[in-house]
């Protein structure tokens, strides 16, 4: 006989998705600092939101976690 799973309650996944985001920010801004447009802002702008819901999702995904 098999025990249920232990509910799930690392973020490996969401961890590597913020890690990316991180080092796409990082590229748009290296960028924007070679030469500012809008495209480069836009993608700046782009690439700091993608990464701030991550993190707040994160943030609340942690915060639910039964204890």
């Amino acid at each position: 006989m098999t025990a249920p799973a232990p509910p799930r309650t690392d973020f490996a996944a969401l961890d590597q998705r913020i890690a990316l985001a991180l080092a796409e920010l990082r590229t748009a801004r290296r960028a924007s600092a070679r030469g500012r447009s809008p495209l480069t802002d836009s993608a700046q702008e782009r690439a700091e939101g993608n990464l701030n819901a991550l993190l707040e999702y994160r943030y609340a995904a942690a915060r639910r976690r039964p204890t």
